[in-house]
């Protein structure tokens, strides 16, 4: 069940392993269809930080590249969701 310390989106500006660090607890804290964003990965580690959030339960829907940096979102999948109202 989604509480007050669920979020509709949740936008995140750090490097990849702190990101990484903290896959598990940010994917808990989104609501039903929310959307997560990260930013300041550079191209070379975004595929670490994909798997970690793709295996905490999350979907990847938008990447963009600017130079060496990207950027990520994702969402929460179906069958996660579900428990949360």
């Amino acid at each position: 069940m989604a509480g007050p310390d669920h979020f509709d989106v949740i936008i995140a500006n750090i490097q990849a392993n702190p990101l990484i660090a903290m896959a598990e607890g940010l994917a808990k804290r989104l609501k039903k269809a929310g959307q997560l964003v990260l930013s300041g990965i550079l191209v070379e580690q975004k595929e670490q930080v994909k798997t970690a959030y793709q295996t905490a339960g999350l979907h990847q829907i938008h990447e963009k590249t600017d130079g060496e940096w990207c950027l990520l979102v994702f969402e929460r999948r179906r069958e996660v969701a579900q428990n949360d109202e």
